[in-house]
């Protein structure tokens, strides 16, 4: 079921209004003009520097109407009475006009839905009523895109790429609050492909890069970045990797404050048992290293605080206690006296610590109450146990709300 057409080589400059005045509708403000007669549809195309012309009509059931191919013209005219129509009941139509250069190279491209039937054929379906559909059931946006994208080939565009918005500000800009950019990929590596070139050439390769997700399974993959050098496939030699339990592999040496290594030392390990507000825990300081676990005891939000007694016990066939050192928390900074006394029982470090005088406990805040020191003896792992530990208010009572954790370590 093909139509005929009508061609004219013009300038045409046609005002675009709104669809129901009968005077044309833009489908794109200076690109196309689609207007109304009686009996015929006229494609106009406004671009500079278009040469040929393409349209294309399908109706709603899919079928091609309408398929001009590339003409020399400026405007085509789709004359409804000589289309074999009579198997269109809705009088719904899809079209794409494509114009290009006199080279042939892709200028713009433009998908559409109108309703349209001959005067002849329907005397209520008048000029007045042709108008821009919006609400046709089973046909989406996506649909139509995917009807005019049925056949290989490439799809160009000479200037920037606007989603979103009508005035991008860059080759591809994404605008709104759904601006993400989404690329799925059933085989390989779903990646971007970054190439720096020479200035003035994009012909001589410089460097490439690949960024990209590579999956085993669902849930099952890792990042990599890959260096292509000068290339623009393969797979290139691995430069990073992060996998799903977030462990990041870098081939070569890794560089923090301008401090490069090919291998950084393994460090002890130490994992909290937990943490509250109104607690008083062990974390691990920056001073740990392979050698040596340097802890805090912090109070997290505590108030009242007067004074604090407790037994650490830890292996002392791992750890060997080298410092207990007060902190600055309850003497608020060295305004208050404080007793602290410390006593190590081979695997179990006594410490008691409390202000002095007439004074209120600690206000509410948070700070380090003690820092403890442990070098290590062999490697291993096992856990720091708090027992008979007790924080007292000024009066001597017990503060049973403060809760307290401890924690476990390995030795590499």
């Amino acid at each position: 079921m093909m139509a005929a057409y009508r061609t004219r080589v013009s300038l045409v400059l046609l005002v675009a209004t709104a669809a129901t005045s009968g005077s044309g509708w833009a489908a794109a403000p200076g690109f196309l003009v689609v207007d109304p007669e009686p009996d015929s549809v006229v494609f106009s195309v406004l671009e500079a520097g278009a040469a040929t012309l393409s349209v294309r009509i399908l109706d709603s059931d899919y079928r091609e109407v309408l398929s001009t191919g590339p003409v020399s013209a400026s405007e085509v005219t789709w004359d409804l009475n000589e289309a074999a129509l009579e198997g269109v009941e809705d009088g719904i139509f899809l079209y794409e006009v494509v114009t290009r250069t006199h080279r042939g190279h892709f200028l713009s491209r433009e998908l559409g839905r109108f309703v349209a039937a001959p005067q002849s054929r329907d005397p209520s379906r008048l000029v007045g009523r042709f108008r821009n559909v919006t609400g046709i059931p089973d046909l989406t946006a996506d649909q139509i895109v995917l009807l005019f994208f049925d056949e290989p080939g490439d799809f160009t565009i000479a200037g920037s790429l606007g989603v979103g918005t009508d005035s991008p500000r860059r080759a591809v800009h994404l605008q709104g609050p759904n601006a993400l950019f989404r690329m799925d990929r059933g085989r390989n590596t779903s990646a971007f492909l970054l190439t720096r070139t020479a200035l003035g050439d994009l012909s001589d390769i410089w460097k490439s890069y690949v960024i990209g997700v590579d999956a085993e399974g669902p849930g099952d993959g890792e990042l990599v970045v890959n260096d292509l050098g000068s290339a623009t496939a393969g797979a290139g030699p691995r430069r990073l990797t992060i996998t799903n339990n977030g462990d990041v592999n870098v081939d070569g040496r890794l560089c923090i404050a301008n401090d490069c290594r090919d291998a950084w030392p393994p460090r002890i390990v130490f994992a909290p048992q937990g943490s509250s507000s109104s607690s008083l825990a062990l974390v691990s300081t920056d001073e740990t290293d392979v050698d040596s676990l340097v802890l805090d005891l912090f109070a997290d939000t505590v108030d009242g605080l007067y004074g604090i007694g407790f037994d650490l016990v830890y292996p002392a066939e791992l750890l060997m206690l080298e410092s207990v050192v007060e902190g600055s928390f309850l003497s608020d900074s060295g305004s208050v006296s404080t007793t602290f006394l410390v006593s190590d029982e081979n695997g179990r470090v006594i410490v008691s610590l409390t202000r002095t005088g007439a004074v209120k406990g600690r206000s509410e805040g948070s700070g380090t109450l003690l820092r403890i020191e442990f070098s290590k003896v062999d490697a291993g792992g096992d856990e720091l146990v708090f027992e008979h530990n007790q924080a007292f208010g000024e009066s001597g009572e017990t503060r049973p709300a403060i809760d307290w954790w401890a924690g476990s370590f390995v030795n590499p």
